[in-house]
Formats: C-alpha cells, structure tokens, sequence
C-alpha cells in the first residue's frame, strides 16, 4: 500500500501487478490514474513505460535492463539486495530497503528519475550493450568451453558483459 500511495499522483499512470495481494488491493478505492492487474504481459509492457518498479528478481531487472528502463528496487530477499545494489553502482536506478520505505522516498525517488536525464541514459547505454550479448549463444559458448578445458574462465579485462565481439578474448588457451 505504501507503494501505491507513493504514486498518488494524478500525472501518473500506475501499473500493479499485484499477484497474490490482488483479491486484496482489488478492494481499495484508488485513483483513475492507478490500474490493479493480477498479472501484466511485463515483457510487452516495458517497451512501454518510463520507470519500472520492481522486488529487484533477476528475471525483471535484466529485462528493463534490456528495455533500457529505469528501476527503482524495493527487495524483499533471494537475491534481490544484490540486484538493488547493482542498479545503484550502474546508475540505473534507486534502492529502497523494506525498513526504509516509505511514501516520501519513494515519490523523491521517482522525481529524481524523472527529473535528471541521467536514468534515463545510463539505461539505454546499458541497453545498447545487452543487445550486443547475445545471451544464449555466449552461454553456450562459455558452457562448451568449460567443459571441455575443465578450467576456470580467465578474463583479460575487467569488462563484465560478455559481447560476441569480447567472448573470442575471453575463451583463450593459456
């Protein structure tokens, strides 16, 4: 609740995909402004938006990562204070822990992340990479090449996203 109150603002246009809290948001009254779904077609749905609120899971920040979309990470456990944490260090985002939520920080965060250019471009930079990576065919590369050295990967540099263009210095016989 404190979430949805945070984006009481009429300027706003709120998604929830509220899950197993539906049935129970369902019977707030909120403003026009906010729409209560028990699920989203997030993936089609984040081309669309301009900053993603999230738990902080894997699977939803690499895919407004991937969208280029700001994030504001609210964890709740797993690894989602690791994923928070990243998006703070590549300036992608904001963090709010769970014991210092509340409706102000989150509406000062979200000013902040529209107000300052920055987000927006740290996101589509991150973007821009992720859409070099060709996740699939790298892992399969880097799985194929682990098992069949049966050695750790050693990295020339200290550039963490693995390219089609990068992987080749990457995979190299010692």
């Amino acid at each position: 609740m404190k979430i949805i109150r945070g984006l009481n603002n009429p300027s706003y246009q709120v998604i929830v995909s509220a899950g197993g809290a539906y049935k129970k948001l369902i019977r707030y009254k909120f403003d026009h402004n906010v729409k209560i779904f028990k699920s989203v077609p997030q993936i089609e749905l984040l081309p669309e938006i301009d900053l993603f609120i999230s738990h902080g899971g894997n699977n939803s920040i690499n895919e407004a990562l991937y969208c280029g979309k700001p994030i504001i990470a609210i964890p709740v456990g797993g690894e989602q204070a690791d994923n928070a944490s990243k998006i703070v260090f590549l300036g992608v985002g904001k963090r709010i822990d769970q014991n210092s939520l509340s409706e102000k920080k989150l509406q000062e965060y979200v000013e902040e992340i529209r107000t300052s250019n920055i987000y927006n471009e740290r996101s589509k930079s991150i973007m821009e990479t992720l859409k070099l990576t060709d996740g699939t065919t790298s892992s399969c590369k880097c799985i194929e090449w682990l098992s069949r050295e049966k050695k750790p990967i050693k990295r020339k540099n200290s550039n963490l996203t693995i390219t089609n263009e990068t992987i080749r210095d990457i995979l190299v016989y010692d």
